[in-house]
């Protein structure tokens, strides 16, 4: 029921799991949640699938908490957003809310999620010139929620670029 790789003889089926998981771990860490997903619609049995996940948890290769850490930090930095937009992404990737939670307090006291708004709403509003200043207001306010960030963050960076809160539908 194994398969062949080049030149290889025929892999057991924990031998072809194993093989499956290191080539999609090689691409960027997964949260267990994205493994076993990975690993079941690979159609390997339970018991196999079980083996691996433990196999590499203990390899430390899945470790949801770190995962969390390392891709708050990534998408801070790549793809600012706030404290709803990664709690969503997070959410999205299996992890566990209370690793959710603990990782966003870490992640949340050393970065001011108003001045990450402030400054998307800056940049984007520079981009958004040619239209009205209730059009470029309303699509930057658009943006910071899609983004994930507060009410009060996003009204904030509005005031911060735009002035008053005329206008303000957030």
């Amino acid at each position: 029921m194994g398969r062949r790789g080049k030149g290889s003889p025929l892999l057991t089926p924990l031998e072809a799991a194993k093989e499956d998981a290191y080539r999609l771990l090689a691409r960027r860490p997964r949260t267990r949640w994205e493994m076993e997903r990975y690993l079941k619609s690979r159609a390997y049995q339970e018991g196999t699938v079980q083996e691996i996940l433990d196999l590499l948890s203990g390899l430390n290769y899945l470790n949801d908490e770190a995962f969390a850490r390392e891709w708050g930090r990534y998408r801070l930095e790549t793809r600012p957003m706030g404290e709803r937009g990664l709690r969503r992404e997070l959410r999205g990737k299996g992890v566990a809310l209370n690793v959710i939670d603990a990782t966003l307090r870490e992640l949340f006291s050393e970065v001011d999620e108003g001045g990450l708004a402030r400054r998307l709403a800056e940049q984007k509003a520079q981009r958004g010139q040619e239209v009205s200043p209730v059009v470029a207001r309303r699509r930057v306010r658009d943006f910071l929620l899609r983004r994930g960030f507060s009410f009060e963050a996003t009204n904030d960076a509005l005031r911060h670029v735009f002035g008053s809160d005329q206008g303000s539908e957030t």
